[in-house]
C-alpha cells in the first residue's frame, strides 16, 4: 500500500507527501538512521499506523544522516525520534 512506512518518502525541501494524500494532512515523521537498531524495530509499528490512518495522515521518514540540516532544524537530539 502507498502508506507503507518502509517505502515512505524521505522528507526534504521538495518532497512533503505521498501522492493522493492531502497536503494539509498531519504528518507522522519517523526520524531514523540506517545504523540504528531501535529505528528498524519501529518499522512494523509505523507500517501499522500508515495502514490504520490511510490518507488521513502522512507517514514519512527522515534519514538524520542524509538530512542533518533538517534534523537539526527539528531539534532532533537522538534517534529514533
Amino acid at each position: 500500500p502507498s502508506g507503507n512506512a518502509r517505502d515512505a518518502p524521505a522528507v526534504d525541501a521538495t518532497n512533503t507527501g505521498e501522492k493522493g494524500t492531502p497536503q494539509h494532512a498531519p504528518i507522522l515523521l519517523d526520524v531514523y538512521a540506517t545504523w540504528c537498531g531501535p529505528c528498524q524495530f519501529l518499522v512494523p509499528q509505523l507500517q501499522s499506523a500508515a495502514e490504520e490512518f490511510g490518507p488521513d495522515v502522512r507517514v514519512m521518514k527522515l534519514d538524520s544522516d542524509k538530512y542533518p540540516g533538517l534534523a537539526g532544524q527539528l531539534k532532533v537530539a537522538g534517534v529514533p525520534t
